[in-house]
């Protein structure tokens, strides 16, 4: 059951990850606002994850540093978007 928690908190990060970048994007395209929204919301919804996921993980130390990796490459891509969405304004 924990393995299956896991995998659907992992798929949940790359959900959001994605649809942020997917609405960047838009955003970048259209210079339409409201395809911001799913960027607006993933951030929360990232950390919520991660949160879950280090919780699941807490008894695993290389699972731990796994998380943390996941955590900075998450940071860095939206690290990413948010310039990209400040050069576009």
């Amino acid at each position: 059951i924990q393995t299956q928690e896991i995998i659907q908190k992992l798929d949940l990060v790359l959900i959001h990850t994605i649809n942020a970048e997917t609405g960047t994007r838009g955003f970048i395209i259209t210079g339409k606002e409201e395809f911001l929204d799913p960027y607006n919301n993933a951030g929360e919804q990232i950390r919520e994850n991660i949160t879950a996921l280090r919780g699941l993980v807490s008894n695993d130390s290389v699972q731990k540093q796994r998380i943390a990796d996941l955590e900075n490459m998450v940071n860095e891509k939206m690290s990413i978007s948010r310039q990209q969405v400040e050069s576009y304004r």
